[in-house]
């Protein structure tokens, strides 16, 4: 995560941006070792790539992104299970609200 707020604070290369965004979900996936999730995952990752694609390319969301990856590790840290499904439900349905041209995206 430290990348992303370097890349924010430098570049703001929307590509490198990505490549350390999805690294950070595929750790999260592994740590999970759930055989469905994984191909969940597998299924919607164009769709996924597209859309963040489209998202990081918007004023003010890699800042944003990179406050909910903290926010996602410290309330995993925390063992808070409660929380974390509501913090990474709102972490994934942002980009669906910021992308109106999300339905032009293939499934």
């Amino acid at each position: 995560t430290d990348f992303m707020l370097s890349i924010y604070n430098t570049t703001q290369s929307v590509d490198e941006f990505l490549d350390h965004d999805f690294s950070f979900h595929l750790e999260i996936i592994k740590y999970i070792e759930n055989e469905e999730f994984i191909l969940l995952f597998n299924k919607y990752l164009y769709r996924m790539l597209k859309l963040a694609t489209l998202s990081f390319a918007r004023p003010g969301r890699m800042l944003q992104a990179y406050k909910e990856h903290i926010s996602i590790l410290e309330t995993m840290e925390k063992g808070d299970i409660e929380h974390i499904y509501a913090i990474t439900l709102k972490h994934k349905n942002i980009p669906d609200k910021i992308n109106p041209e999300k339905n032009d995206i293939l499934l």
